[in-house]
């Protein structure tokens, strides 16, 4: 609860909070990701009487994205967030956490546990595909790269 009123400015009655990460680097790259999780979550709906209209509104619109995002299968708000790069120019995988608090929430419940997907054999080269936007937000856009 601690935690969720400093960076999140919400109370909450009960939960669960899970932190799950791989990382690897070799020769000045990295790669790895953080998987946080939410579980048996309740975001505690303050009263008119007990705080702020601001902080009653706030809570109540958390509440609600909370509930949407949600797997009610295991009950979990889940997300995975892959970073890579060097330690001069790295990268985190905003649309990747995007998709899978999608994942999680509508097609399949993220694990509570590391994926065994990160090893030092890859620890300083792309193993994802860009796709269409990646390609276009990509520094190296306008490079051609022979293998």
């Amino acid at each position: 609860n601690n935690f969720l009123r400093a960076y999140a400015n919400v109370d909450v009655s009960k939960g669960t909070f899970g932190l799950y990460t791989e990382f690897a680097a070799k020769d000045g790259g990295f790669s790895g990701y953080v998987k946080p999780l939410l579980q048996d979550l309740d975001i505690v709906q303050w009263k008119k009487s007990e705080g702020s209209v601001p902080q009653i509104a706030w809570e109540t619109i958390v509440a609600g994205f909370a509930q949407i995002f949600t797997n009610h299968s295991k009950n979990q708000i889940a997300t995975k967030i892959p970073y890579e790069g060097t330690f001069n120019n790295s990268t985190i995988g905003i649309f990747a956490a995007v998709k899978y608090v999608l994942v999680n929430a509508f097609i399949q419940a993220l694990n509570p546990t590391i994926d065994n997907t990160i090893n030092i054999s890859n620890a300083n080269t792309s193993t994802k595909e860009k796709g269409f936007i990646g390609t276009l937000l990509s520094k190296d856009k306008g490079k051609d790269k022979k293998k």
